[in-house]
Protein backbone atom coordinates (compact mmCIF):
# COMPACT_ATOMS: atom_id res chain seq x y z
CA UNK A 1 0.00 0.00 0.00
CA UNK A 2 2.91 2.36 0.59
CA UNK A 3 4.51 1.90 -2.86
CA UNK A 4 2.00 0.52 -5.38
CA UNK A 5 3.03 -0.15 -8.95
CA UNK A 6 1.16 -0.72 -12.20
CA UNK A 7 1.33 -4.49 -11.57
CA UNK A 8 -0.65 -4.03 -8.35
CA UNK A 9 -3.41 -2.15 -10.15
CA UNK A 10 -3.48 -4.86 -12.81
CA UNK A 11 -3.94 -7.46 -10.06
CA UNK A 12 -6.86 -5.49 -8.60
CA UNK A 13 -8.52 -5.25 -12.02
CA UNK A 14 -8.06 -9.00 -12.49
CA UNK A 15 -9.78 -9.69 -9.17
CA UNK A 16 -12.64 -7.34 -10.03
CA UNK A 17 -13.10 -8.99 -13.45
CA UNK A 18 -13.24 -12.38 -11.71
CA UNK A 19 -15.89 -11.18 -9.27
CA UNK A 20 -17.95 -9.63 -12.06
CA UNK A 21 -17.80 -12.79 -14.19
CA UNK A 22 -18.67 -15.13 -11.31
CA UNK A 23 -21.55 -13.51 -9.40
CA UNK A 24 -22.16 -16.59 -7.24
CA UNK A 25 -18.52 -16.83 -6.30
CA UNK A 26 -16.57 -14.50 -4.11
CA UNK A 27 -13.52 -13.92 -2.01
CA UNK A 28 -13.63 -14.51 1.72
CA UNK A 29 -10.90 -13.12 3.89
CA UNK A 30 -11.11 -13.96 7.54
CA UNK A 31 -9.82 -11.69 10.26
CA UNK A 32 -6.45 -12.95 11.45
CA UNK A 33 -3.28 -11.80 13.14
CA UNK A 34 -1.18 -14.02 10.86
CA UNK A 35 0.73 -11.63 8.57
CA UNK A 36 2.65 -14.23 6.55
CA UNK A 37 2.65 -15.42 2.97
CA UNK A 38 2.94 -19.20 2.62
CA UNK A 39 3.20 -21.18 -0.60
CA UNK A 40 2.83 -24.94 -0.66
CA UNK A 41 3.69 -27.13 -3.63
CA UNK A 42 4.26 -30.78 -4.33
CA UNK A 43 7.79 -31.99 -4.74
CA UNK A 44 9.50 -32.73 -8.04
CA UNK A 45 9.27 -36.39 -9.10
CA UNK A 46 7.22 -37.12 -6.00
CA UNK A 47 5.66 -40.40 -7.16
CA UNK A 48 7.63 -43.34 -5.80
CA UNK A 49 6.48 -45.75 -8.52
CA UNK A 50 7.06 -43.74 -11.71
CA UNK A 51 8.85 -40.57 -10.44
CA UNK A 52 6.28 -38.30 -12.12
CA UNK A 53 5.53 -34.85 -10.81
CA UNK A 54 2.20 -33.25 -10.15
CA UNK A 55 2.24 -29.53 -10.76
CA UNK A 56 -0.07 -27.98 -8.23
CA UNK A 57 0.31 -25.35 -5.58
CA UNK A 58 -1.64 -23.20 -3.17
CA UNK A 59 -0.85 -19.78 -1.79
CA UNK A 60 -2.00 -18.39 1.53
CA UNK A 61 -1.77 -14.66 2.25
CA UNK A 62 -2.34 -13.65 5.83
CA UNK A 63 -3.82 -17.08 6.53
CA UNK A 64 -6.34 -16.90 3.67
CA UNK A 65 -6.25 -19.14 0.61
CA UNK A 66 -5.59 -16.99 -2.47
CA UNK A 67 -4.60 -19.40 -5.26
CA UNK A 68 -5.13 -23.09 -5.74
Amino acid sequence: MHAPYEEHLDAVYRILRYLKAAPRKGLLFGKTNDRNVAIFTDDWAGSITDRKSTSSYCTHVWGNLVTL
